[in-house]
């Protein structure tokens, strides 16, 4: 049976995969998201929110919208609807 020996190339890009997938679970759990504004749709269904999002000392904030269903819950993500402008 052939012994398969891998490159440092290729243990180079596995380390740096997990390390951006750690960085990136890691970065959703310091941001957080604080409603000011909300409006439901004329026909009820869904509710459009205003909020800012803070992702620690190292980031602005940003005032975010988001357009969810009634009922629904804001996740802590980025909004849908708007391309965030950062307030410093």
């Amino acid at each position: 049976m052939k012994k398969i020996i891998y490159s440092p190339l290729f243990w180079g890009f596995l380390f740096v995969a997990i390390m951006v997938k750690a960085c990136n679970s890691i970065s959703d759990d310091i941001c957080g998201n604080e409603i000011y504004k909300q409006s439901q749709s004329p026909d009820g269904k869904f509710i459009a929110l205003a909020f800012s999002r803070d992702c620690g000392a190292t980031t602005g904030l940003s005032t975010q919208i988001s357009i969810i269903p009634v009922g629904d819950n804001l996740e802590n993500e980025p909004g849908t609807e708007l391309s965030p402008r950062i307030v410093k």
